[in-house]
């Protein structure tokens, strides 16, 4: 998790099949990446909602699903946010540590 003073670091899949629940691109001109859809909406209101503020910054993950939230297990990213379903190899990670 996050230390006082520095961004939650949130993945981001990019291998979407819908791109109205998470897509991302980056503008070759400016390097800027745009993240768009129901699952980044839903991540910005949850965290509007909180009665502190929380910094985040999204980071664009390229690889698989698994791999995503193994980079979360990994703690290079602090959560994950797109379309995930919880499957039984993935609930093989234990968060605890």
């Amino acid at each position: 998790m996050a230390m006082h003073g520095t961004k939650l670091r949130i993945g981001v899949p990019r291998n979407c099949g819908f791109k109205e629940l998470v897509y991302w691109d980056r503008k070759p001109q400016t390097n800027e990446t745009n993240f768009n859809g129901f699952c980044i909406d839903v991540f910005k209101a949850a965290i509007e909602a909180l009665p502190f503020d929380v910094p985040y910054e999204f980071i664009p993950f390229g690889g698989t699903y698994n791999d995503l939230i193994y980079q979360v297990y990994l703690q290079n990213y602090d959560a994950a946010v797109g379309d995930i379903t919880p499957t039984a190899n993935r609930s093989l990670l234990s968060l605890e540590d």
